[in-house]
């Protein structure tokens, strides 16, 4: 008897379970459309949200290549990587990039550190024709000399992307 109780309370149970996320992703649904209507159109009435995966894959690939090249560096290429890395930024963010990549030069080069940033997952925020936000999961393994095993680090990293009639530019990329 307390057998078939405890079935027929879980089964009820799961079915409650599966009409909450049946009604949760109709909500999510809805809203992703009332978000795209309202976004559709900017206030001078030119066309302004980029809609399927073209959208979503345009911004992500810029983040994830802008993201991996600003986070990653070497002591053997430092300078140029550094202005390589820094042909992906918006102007206006170039100035925070170098100053923290000045900070660390010195001691880069004294202690002879690698550091590979490998973006292993990426997620659309938001995006329109001009600007996009992109949640991207960032793996990274940094070397230096006398450290026998590489130190390595995930992160979580937003970075917000500008299009103005040319490629994606960086212009903020902030740890979460």
């Amino acid at each position: 008897m307390r057998g078939r109780r405890l079935t027929a309370v879980l089964a009820v149970l799961v079915l409650a379970l599966a009409f909450l996320l049946v009604r949760v992703e109709l909500l999510q649904r809805s809203d992703t459309a009332a978000i795209a209507g309202a976004l559709a159109a900017e206030p001078d009435g030119r066309q302004a949200v980029l809609t399927g995966e073209g959208a979503s894959r345009s911004a992500v690939a810029a983040a994830t290549t802008a993201t991996e090249r600003l986070l990653s560096f070497s002591y053997e290429s430092f300078v140029s990587g550094r202005r390589s890395a820094e042909r992906l930024l918006a102007p206006r963010a170039r100035p925070d990039y170098r100053e923290a990549m000045n900070a660390i030069a010195r001691d880069t080069r004294r202690g002879r550190v690698t550091r590979a940033a490998t973006v292993v997952d990426a997620a659309v925020v938001s995006a329109t024709s001009r600007e996009a936000v992109v949640l991207l999961f960032v793996d990274t393994s940094t070397t230096s000399r006398g450290r026998a095993e590489p130190v390595v680090e995930q992160q979580r990293v937003l970075v917000r992307l500008d299009r103005d009639g040319g490629p994606w530019l960086v212009t903020d990329l902030s740890a979460q």
